[in-house]
């Protein structure tokens, strides 16, 4: 799934689906449905990207190894096929434009294999990076136009310079595939890349640190990590979804990585893309077929604020210490935290 930056209208792609729909505050309306009637695999889609500089261009990763660049202003026999580009030799898994230039489109593969290509060469693959092992996702840095990120089969998230065709960083820190990253999008997150991992792991790097090669945040999920994607305007925050059983859609704050701040429930299958479309409004499509518009203020449930905020503890010369939250109209409904400390007779110690 992927939105029009210049617009509300958006790319359903996936491999029986591949529609135009427009987002209002009332609900979706039918653009247009390009699949239908149509057989050919270049119609089923792994993943899409809207070019950012272009409302009418978007490109989709096909299931049988193409990368296929559609235009909205086309009309006649091929419906709106700009361009199919055919040289990875396997399926292609991600594919992302160049937020500066809007002629280059990356494209990561399951050959092992990150290709660059020139729309004004008729996608001419003027870069090709040999990444060793399959390539589950690829995206631009948004606040440079040469350094590109990638996540792996084999765990490892690496930092690009396309200039060079050359790895700047390498990170280790999934146990199994990497399967999704995004780069921060609030100012304070500009150098933060998260990555989410088959090992349930979402993992986030600081990759302005150059010496720095462990995550400056880890957060725990209870499945595989399907997609991620940073809130905008709330700095530290981030989605995430399950690629299996888990169809919650949660927000996690970085600062406080082992409850979610939010949760959504509405899907019935695995939530398969995010969109924010401002800060407490997302929109999610899934596995179910369904497309949904979720207000968290209105629809979502925050698991950190019901946590119990209880505790015991005991000190080094056997003080029991115990904090409890209250409410009540005396407090007018807010949370009070009280502590007591209880110290044991001499006798007893």
């Amino acid at each position: 799934m992927a939105k029009d930056p210049n617009s509300n209208m958006i790319c359903i792609a996936g491999r029986e689906v591949l529609r135009l729909i427009k987002y209002t505050d009332h609900g979706f309306e039918d653009a247009r449905n390009l699949r239908i009637g149509r057989t050919n695999l270049n119609y089923a889609s792994v993943d899409v990207d809207w070019n950012p500089n272009d409302s009418n261009r978007f490109a989709t990763a096909a299931t049988n190894g193409n990368v296929v660049v559609w235009n909205a202003m086309m009309s006649g026999k091929n419906k709106k096929i700009e361009l199919v580009i055919s040289e990875h030799a396997s399926r292609v898994n991600s594919i992302s434009w160049n937020p500066f230039d809007g002629n280059r489109l990356l494209s990561g593969s399951t050959d092992s294999t990150i290709r660059l290509w020139d729309m004004r060469d008729k996608g001419s693959s003027s870069v090709l990076m040999n990444a060793s092992v399959a390539v589950y996702d690829v995206k631009w840095n948004p606040n440079n136009p040469y350094i590109f990120a990638s996540a792996s089969y084999n765990g490892l998230v690496c930092v690009w310079d396309c200039r060079t065709q050359n790895i700047i960083t390498t990170y280790s820190g999934h146990q199994r595939i990497a399967q999704t990253i995004d780069w921060g999008t609030h100012h304070s997150d500009y150098n933060f890349l998260a990555s989410g991992g088959a090992d349930g792991k979402i993992q986030i790097w600081d990759t302005g640190l150059s010496t720095e090669r462990k995550p400056i945040t880890s957060i725990q999920t209870i499945e595989h990590v399907g997609k991620i994607k940073w809130r905008p305007g709330c700095s530290g925050n981030i989605a995430s979804s399950g690629s299996l059983m888990d169809t919650k859609i949660y927000v996690w704050d970085a600062s406080k990585p082992y409850v979610p701040i939010n949760s959504v429930s509405f899907h019935t299958d695995a939530c398969t893309g995010i969109i924010w479309i401002d800060s407490d409004h997302m929109i999610t499509c899934s596995k179910d077929g369904q497309v949904a518009l979720h207000n968290l203020l209105e629809d979502g449930y925050s698991p950190y604020d019901s946590a119990p905020k209880n505790s015991l503890s005991w000190g080094a010369k056997g003080e029991l210490a115990h904090i409890h939250n209250i409410t009540g109209p005396r407090y007018e409904d807010d949370i009070v935290g009280i502590m007591t400390t209880f110290k044991p007779a001499e006798d007893q110690v």
